[in-house]
């Protein structure tokens, strides 16, 4: 990712523990988390995206707890094809609700 010129780090994340390592512009954000904060602009838009960023950190921490915590050096797993079979559930789990509700739009 290309930095900005400012001289501070971004804080975008700072409040989740999670700093941005890109370089903020005169907004305090990096180029990305400032658009990204012009996104959507309804304040339910933003409660409900939100929600879905916290569901997946939650989704995350469950996952630390569950197997350990990441270490790429040592972690062994086929993260890619991982991956591929999450997204190609995820493309049936899609089809099959865009299914039901053709049909029940029918009638």
């Amino acid at each position: 990712m290309r930095r900005s010129r400012g001289s501070a780090t971004c804080q975008a994340m700072t409040k989740a523990g999670l700093p941005c390592e890109s370089r903020a512009n005169a907004s305090g954000r990096c180029p990305v988390h400032a658009r990204l904060a012009e996104l959507p602009s309804q304040a339910e838009d933003r409660a409900f995206l939100a929600g879905v960023l916290e569901e997946a950190w939650a989704r995350l921490e469950r996952g630390r707890d569950t197997y350990g915590r990441f270490v790429p050096e040592t972690d062994r797993r086929d993260l890619k094809r991982e991956a591929e079979e999450e997204f190609l559930d995820a493309i049936v789990y899609a089809a099959l609700g865009i299914y039901a509700l053709r049909r029940a739009a029918r009638g």
